[in-house]
């Protein structure tokens, strides 16, 4: 439902403020009638919160079993495994659990994969890692109703080549990310985040050029 993919899009991209409420309404729904995707899809939600019991709850109400392919069960065991081990902390678990992705796939699975690793390896001070995987997540240009992987992927680059001391391809990302957001709210979080970081990097490199 729109209501799941809105869910899970927001907690994917660290945005946690509006999944537990959509959870709440949803819940209302036996669970099956919510059906195989809104049940995954509020199991990623909830295991990118670390809200492990109702993230293993609505990952038991999906049925995973009925999934027909094998290799997509595996690949939403091991997003959600990945998911829920960054959002309890145990970033470098989650680098390890997504370690082996199928790359050459092409669906939406990986590209979440992708995201939540390249955030795992920001978090373990692994910039250049998460460079790689960030660069993955747009060269997917994923076209979902909901996406908002392309902006955040932009941001999280912004800042992995901030660490590694590239300060203009910092600001190209972050500009990126703002002409993407040049219409949204200014009291969003992100948007005020990422323009403290870009008045920070002007400023390091105003104090630079100072002889």
């Amino acid at each position: 439902t729109a209501l799941s993919q809105v869910a899970v899009a927001s907690a994917f991209v660290g945005q946690d403020s509006a999944a537990p409420e959509l959870g709440v309404r949803l819940a209302a729904t036996p669970a099956a009638d919510r059906g195989v995707d809104t049940n995954i899809n509020l199991a990623f939600a909830y295991a990118k919160m670390g809200d492990t019991a109702r993230a293993r709850r609505y990952l038991a109400d999906a049925n995973l079993a009925s999934v027909p392919d094998a290799q997509l069960r595996e690949l939403l065991t091991q997003v959600f495994d990945g998911l829920l081990a960054v959002g309890t902390g145990r970033h470098s678990e989650a680098i390890k659990r997504l370690e082996n992705l199928p790359l050459e796939n092409r669906h939406t699975l990986v590209m979440n994969a992708l995201f939540t690793r390249a955030h795992a390896y920001a978090a373990t001070g692994r910039p250049a890692e998460a460079e790689r995987d960030f660069r993955d997540v747009l060269a997917r240009r994923p076209q979902l109703q909901y996406n908002l992987a392309t902006p955040y992927a932009h941001v999280g680059l912004a800042r992995a080549l901030a660490a590694q001391g590239n300060t203009i391809g910092a600001r190209e990302e972050y500009k990126k990310f703002l002409d993407l957001w040049s219409q949204a709210d200014a009291d969003i979080p992100v948007l005020q985040e990422v323009k403290a970081e870009v008045a920070r990097l002007q400023s390091l490199a105003e104090g630079s050029a100072t002889p």
